[in-house]
């Protein structure tokens, strides 16, 4: 009996000391304060002193430009790395532009004397400021956001790159508060709840504390180091050990993710391009130019705040295995009051075939005689080459032009009246590719030139071309190209334009006529201009692009995306022209061509609304500053909501369409329209067969 008490005693004292020491870590577990990250002032390496030198020393031996003062000194150094740091100038107040000011003359021979100090010590003021501005927000989380007032007549202007520094800390903070109440209204506005607000932008500046954290003097001479190579142009860059992993790894077509080149831009993650053939484009809803806020996992994993992060922990977030889904909380590039959109893409591995080029046959009714012609299209989204396989000797390696040349075979032998050449959205590829990609077309004839420096330091130009190919397809022909159309296909446009073997139509090209190679440092890679595209006729592809000779409006806002709007860009020049064989065709009946167009287009309901939508989206590009006004904002949202209704809904009863009642609907019917019309290729195809008949040699095979 004595026992029995005992031991009911000792479980009982057992239990009670289990609970007391439970009760003891969840009571410390919910006071134990939040471990605040510490954020210490980084120091430049010995290593990186003598890397800096390197950098300097091989760009000035190597880079296209050599060494231009009036684009490469001290000043333009100093601002521009102010620039990459505080673009739009929110952290720094003029205190601290006045005391780096001593640098400004000086500032590259932190480069050339391995003195990295200065840029270490603007880079740690950098810091401290962020952290003013992140303590700052937090402290404004801890009042009631009920109470802010959003019957204001303030604005908040969005871009300051033109305006001065702050002139003091007061003026700043004001601007902060500013920020932050616009935060919190965009938030409202998009029917999110106070709590929610506070939970969300709590974990952003959270994380932006934990990230600042993990700064290391890596980072620091990266960032400054990268300042200094794009002076000389925007495609070279310092890539460091891991950064030179991740670019190779970026090469390869197995990647698994979403199918997209992201950057970084003013503090947001930015959609550059969007890869042929992979999840996005398939998807359908991501564009060139949208800006990511946040990422979820899965279809229901909670969104993930990557504002002001790092570029490549933002790619690690949204990159992932394949058939995994993503959810990506957008800003559309169009959008002008900070309204996001939830996009959901299942990731994929960018697959050969799907790099491959295709073909299809497309029936067009002449209109006047009713006679119905067959255009075939091949759509080639890069110039692709198994480099392996043909160095390892294989005669079956796989090719753009091998591909091409046999889908010509088949349209040809099936009856086509035309050959449409399809490269939008096609960022380019292979030289070899495209230079024989040309030759099918014109034969033994020059493709492009190609200017630059030799072992000796002199400037040589030396012209490509097929040297061996017989021409495979002579009827008529026509290109498509648009915005996102860059590098080799502009040089296959500009060729096909030159020796009047084609019509072009679409928009402007990208603007890439430059070459880069990749050459090993002592620790990780700098990739470099080399050389510069020229066209036959001697004018570059760079910065201007191809333009064509029948303009489609666009989808893709030219004064966000291209060459013309990257800083430091190299400008578009000429060389001489080399002699060639020219058609004529295509220009004695161009005239002809536009107005034929010009009168479908009139008529084209889909080519109306695409205009419609240019003059839109130029129309509220230049929005400036937003209204701190919750009536005021509102207004201007539904303004612009309507107005975009409107376009839509005059498609829709064009078509006899049901009318959408909201945005809203009109992102469910983009979502679930799988089979679109094309009607540029339509259009295109039209363009084609008018051609035929105009010049009276229509092509049967």
């Amino acid at each position: 009996m004595q026992n029995r008490l005992i031991k009911k005693l000792l479980f009982i004292a057992i239990v009670s000391l289990i609970v007391i020491i439970f009760s003891y870590h969840l009571l410390n577990s919910k006071v134990r304060p939040k471990k605040i990250p510490v954020i210490k002032d980084l120091a430049s390496q010995e290593y990186q002193k003598k890397l800096g030198k390197e950098i300097y020393e091989y760009l000035l031996a190597n880079h296209y430009l050599k060494f231009d003062k009036s684009k490469i000194n001290s000043e333009k150094l100093f601002d521009s790395y102010l620039k990459r740091l505080d673009g739009n100038k929110i952290f720094f107040i003029q205190d601290d532009i006045d005391e780096f000011t001593k640098y400004k003359d000086t500032f590259l021979n932190s480069l050339v004397e391995g003195d990295l100090e200065p840029s270490f010590l603007i880079f740690n003021r950098y810091t401290q400021r962020l952290k003013e501005h992140i303590n700052f927000m937090q402290e404004q989380l801890k009042h009631n956001l009920d109470d802010i007032q959003f019957d204001t007549d303030k604005t908040l202007l969005i871009d300051r790159k033109d305006e001065n520094w702050f002139a003091t800390k007061q003026e700043q903070e004001q601007r902060w508060l500013d920020e932050f109440h616009n935060n919190v209204l965009s938030s409202q506005l998009n029917n999110t709840s106070n709590a929610k607000i506070v939970k969300k932008l709590n974990y952003r500046y959270s994380n932006m504390l934990k990230r600042m954290a993990l700064n290391k003097s890596e980072d620091v001479f990266f960032n400054f180091v990268n300042t200094f190579t794009t002076l000389y142009d925007p495609h070279t860059q310092y890539f460091s050990p891991q950064d030179a992993e991740n670019f190779n790894i970026n090469m390869s077509l197995s990647l698994e993710g979403i199918g997209a080149a992201l950057t970084i831009e003013d503090d947001y993650v930015k959609v550059a391009s969007i890869v042929a053939g992979g999840p996005a484009e398939k998807a359908g809803q991501l564009k060139p130019g949208d800006r990511i806020v946040s990422v979820g996992q899965g279809k229901k994993g909670a969104l993930e705040d990557i504002i002001s992060v790092r570029l490549d922990d933002a790619v690690k977030k949204i990159r992932g295995k394949k058939n995994t889904a993503v959810r990506l909380e957008v800003i559309p590039s169009d959008s002008k009051n900070g309204s996001s959109k939830i996009y959901t893409i299942i990731r994929d591995t960018v697959k050969l075939e799907d790099q491959e080029a295709r073909s299809e046959v497309i029936e067009i009714t002449q209109a006047d005689t009713k006679k119905k012609y067959n255009v075939g299209v091949i759509a080639i989204p890069t110039f692709y080459m198994d480099f392996k396989q043909a160095l390892s000797g294989n005669k079956n390696y796989k090719s753009t032009t091998r591909d091409v040349k046999k889908l010509i075979g088949k349209l040809t032998k099936d009856g086509i009246d035309g050959l449409i050449i399809d490269l939008r959205k096609n960022s380019g590829g292979a030289l070899q590719e495209v230079n024989e990609l040309v030759g099918l077309f014109v034969g033994r004839e020059p493709s492009v030139q190609v200017r630059y420096i030799d072992a000796k330091q002199n400037m040589k130009v030396e012209v490509y071309g097929d040297t061996e190919s017989t021409i495979v397809y002579d009827g008529p022909l026509l290109v498509m190209v648009d915005r996102a159309s860059a590098s080799a296909s502009e040089i296959f446009a500009g060729a096909m334009q030159d020796h009047g073997r084609a019509i072009i139509v679409g928009s402007q090209t990208f603007g890439k006529g430059t070459v880069q190679a990749i050459q090993s440092l002592t620790k990780g890679q700098i990739k470099y201009t080399s050389a510069k595209f020229y066209r036959i006729t001697g004018k570059s592809t760079q910065n201007k692009g191809v333009m064509p000779d029948i303009a489609f409006p666009s989808f893709i806002n030219e004064t966000e995306i291209g060459e013309s709007t990257i800083p430091n860009a190299m400008p578009w020049d000429e060389i001489s022209s080399v002699v060639f064989t020219s058609r004529n065709g295509v220009q004695i009946n161009l005239d002809q061509l536009q107005q034929q167009h010009d009168i479908r287009a009139k008529q084209d309901p889909y080519f109306v609304y695409a205009k419609s939508i240019n003059k839109y989206t130029k129309k509220y590009h230049d929005i400036k500053e937003l209204s701190l006004n919750k009536t005021t904002r509102q207004k201007n949202i539904k303004e612009l909501e309507d107005a975009r209704l409107e376009i839509e809904n005059e498609l829709c009863k064009a078509r006899d369409e049901p009318l959408l009642k909201d945005i809203k609907e009109l992102d469910k019917k983009n979502s679930n329209k799988k089979d679109k019309t094309d009607e540029y290729l339509q259009e295109a195809s039209q363009i084609l067969v008018d051609y035929t008949l105009l010049t009276k040699s229509v092509h049967n095979g």
